[in-house]
């Protein structure tokens, strides 16, 4: 291996480093979060798919928890 060559892979695993700790900050902060709420919501509503029902769960949920934050 020359020496540019070996810079070249350095940059490479650097590259692929901040990627990989980009994507997973990003499933952490944003995708679990989430995730988590809309799992709670669905639950909340049971067999009513109306509406009015997602709604209303989706503001208990919202209210009802110190981690779901309203994006409103």
């Amino acid at each position: 291996m020359n020496e540019h060559s070996i810079e070249d892979f350095g940059l490479l695993v650097i590259i692929i480093l901040a990627a990989t700790v980009t994507m997973v900050g990003w499933y952490k902060v944003y995708i679990e979060p989430n995730d988590a709420i809309a799992m709670e919501i669905i639950s909340c509503m049971g067999d009513d798919d109306s509406p009015e029902s997602y709604e209303e769960c989706r503001r208990k949920t919202i209210a009802g928890g110190p981690n779901f934050q309203s994006r409103d």
